[in-house]
Parts: structure tokens; C-alpha cells; sequence
């Protein structure tokens, strides 16, 4: 068990501790290690920068934002073509399996990826998806997603606030809230995406089924939903890691602030879906 599996009173996830004991006989020294990192509100290159130039030796990185940011939008975009794009991206980059890591509204795109194409995919990293499915698997997620939607409904200009007030802790004082000056813009045109999200749903059996690894960091200072969430998915996934970065919220993401941590878990996760 690692030590922070015990420190949260997780059951044994041995094939974890298997894969770090097999990671210190593994070279890495050859960049032959396919992995494609999905923004969100947030921008792939804001959220991926560091962790991209710690791993240049040994890994390949594609950063991708999301389609819902292309201009022209597509007339009948959706969370098909979220999906549709990394496809055309892991063939455009000679990626048949690749590493497959995603952030916020990135996170639940790379999820509804893995779904439809579990085979592609040797490991998924979700980092606090912002959407998993419709389910009322528990109150807190019912109030969470209409906090979602009624921020959406606000003028564009409070809209970015909004967002990061629903991924906040409750009672988090707004005026504590730093808000990046690109979070404008992006949050008033992420209405479609999330529109995308609450229009479709996720396959359980298929999540039950899924083959690989999954790594699920979640920010000790973001909302409580997340970690729910998490546990909720670590209960249908049959290899599953839930990681708690206690000092992270969920603008301050792991790849950002402990790029070092969060690189050894991807490297842990790589050896065991070998």
C-alpha cells in the first residue's frame, strides 16, 4: 500500500506498489513515452507548461485546449467533438496507445475518450473533472451541477467568478478568489462545453469494465465534490489511485504547483499499464 493510500485508510492497491518497484528497473531515457494532456477553462499550455519540460527527455507531450475554443465553433458541436479531435490528434502524431491525462472540463472529456475508445488508452489521469454524467450518485454532486448550470446562466462578465466559486469550498470568501486574466473570456465561452457535458451521458458498465490504470489527484482545498467524485469513480474502476494533494485547489492544480509529485505518479501509473 503507499503511504498515501494509508494515510486515507484505502484498501490495498498492490499493483501500485508493484509498478514503482518496477519503475526503478525501467529506463526512461529514450522520449518514447506517447502522452496527449487536455485543458479546460484554463489553457493546456497554463496547466501543462511545467510538467512538459520536466518530462522533454523522456516523454512526449501533446498539449491540447478544447474544441469548444475553436473559432469558427462548430454549428453541430458537441462532446463528440471533443472526442472526435484527440482521435485526429493521436493520428496525426503517429499515436496508436498514449497516456491520456485531463483537467477540469478536460478531465471529463479525456473520460467520455477513454469510454469510447478504452483501447487507445494505456493510462487515464482525470485531475477534479468538472463532469462525470448526470448521476444523483449523491446530494452534494445534485447541487454542485445545478451551481454549475445557474452560472452559466449569469452575464459574461461574472460568469469566470462563478466558476471558480462552485469549485471552491463552501464559505470560501469570493473576495479571496484570484481570478487569471485570461478566466474572462474563457469562462464566458465555456457555456457550450458544459452545455456538451449536460446533454450526454457516460456508459457505467463501460467505466466497470475499463482496462488500464487510473490516477485521480484531487486538491485538499478544493470543493468536497471532488473527492466524492473521486471516490465514486474509484469504486466503479477495477485499477484505480486516488491521490489527495492537501494544499492544491482546484485552480492551483498538481501539474502547476507540485510538478514533481505529480510527474512520479504519471511515471508509476506508465510502468503499471505496461
Amino acid at each position: 500500500m503507499t503511504e498515501a493510500a494509508q494515510s486515507e485508510g484505502q484498501s490495498d492497491h498492490s499493483w501500485i506498489e508493484t509498478s514503482q518497484t518496477r519503475l526503478e528497473q525501467a529506463s526512461l531515457s529514450v522520449r518514447n513515452w506517447s502522452v496527449i494532456c487536455i485543458g479546460a477553462v484554463a489553457p493546456a499550455a497554463w496547466t501543462y507548461a511545467r510538467l512538459q519540460r520536466l518530462l522533454d527527455e523522456e516523454a512526449h507531450l501533446i498539449l491540447k485546449d478544447l474544441e469548444g475554443y475553436s473559432e469558427p465553433l462548430a454549428l453541430d458541436y458537441g462532446l463528440h467533438s471533443e472526442v472526435g479531435a484527440i482521435t485526429r490528434m493521436a493520428h496525426a502524431t503517429g499515436f496508436d496507445r498514449f497516456h491520456l491525462i485531463g483537467y477540469s472540463a478536460g478531465g471529463s472529456v479525456a473520460l467520455a475518450f477513454a469510454l469510447t475508445h478504452p483501447e487507445r488508452v494505456s493510462s487515464l489521469t482525470l485531475i477534479e473533472p468538472a463532469w462525470i454524467g448526470n448521476y444523483a450518485w449523491d446530494a452534494a454532486e445534485v447541487a454542485y451541477l445545478s451551481t454549475v448550470d445557474s452560472a452559466m446562466q449569469l452575464p459574461l462578465s461574472q460568469r469566470g467568478h462563478a466558476l471558480l466559486m462552485a469549485m471552491s469550498p463552501p464559505g470560501t470568501d469570493p473576495s479571496t478568489i484570484l481570478t487569471p486574466a485570461w478566466l474572462i473570456e474563457r469562462s464566458a465561452r465555456f457555456e457550450p462545453i458544459w452545455r456538451s457535458f449536460r446533454e450526454s451521458a457516460l456508459d457505467i458498465e463501460a467505466l466497470q469494465s475499463f482496462p488500464a490504470p487510473v490516477y485521480l489527484p484531487v486538491g485538499g482545498k478544493s470543493h468536497p465534490r471532488f473527492l466524492l467524485a473521486a471516490r465514486w469513480l474509484e469504486s466503479l474502476f477495477p485499477r484505480c489511485w486516488v491521490d489527495i494533494y492537501q494544499d492544491q485547489t482546484h485552480l492551483d492544480a498538481p501539474p502547476i504547483r507540485e510538478t514533481e509529485r505529480f510527474a512520479r505518479a504519471l511515471r508509476s501509473i506508465r510502468v503499471a499499464s505496461a
